[in-house]
């Protein structure tokens, strides 16, 4: 599983709850490799391997993918760690890679530099995007 924003200066591994990222907007592991799954699914993957959850299925995000939602409307963490993961070659595999740049596109009007930095060196680890320029 890979590690979780815990402050500025620490990461961790978290124990994924669909639970706690449906109520809090916090990034769960599941859906840090799983780009392209919904929230909805992590509550269903987890339940599969824990068996039945106590909380109920998430209200958000059901139908699409949690990342894209961080990427697209969250808040400036949430937009630069879900932007670090579309970016992760790691993930290509799981999750697919075809379908990111249409999301990583929408990116360089983002407020933040940092996050159009990111989401230029992801755009740059997809075939096509090599010589992306950056200003």
């Amino acid at each position: 599983m890979p590690c979780q924003a815990y402050s500025l200066l620490k990461r961790v591994r978290s124990n994924p709850s669909a639970a706690v990222t449906d109520e809090f907007g916090i990034p769960n592991a599941c859906n840090q490799c799983h780009v392209d799954k919904t929230l909805e699914w992590t509550h269903k993957s987890l339940a599969l391997w824990n068996g039945p959850a106590t909380d109920g299925p998430p209200t958000h995000h059901r139908n699409v993918s949690l990342t894209v939602v961080h990427v697209l409307s969250g808040h400036a963490l949430q937009r630069a760690l879900a932007l670090g993961q579309l970016g992760d070659a790691g993930n290509f595999e799981v999750a697919g890679s075809g379908w990111r740049s249409r999301i990583l596109t929408e990116l360089p009007e983002d407020d933040y530099d940092a996050n159009r930095l990111l989401a230029s060196e992801a755009l740059r680890k997809l075939g096509g995007f090599e010589s992306f320029d950056f200003d």
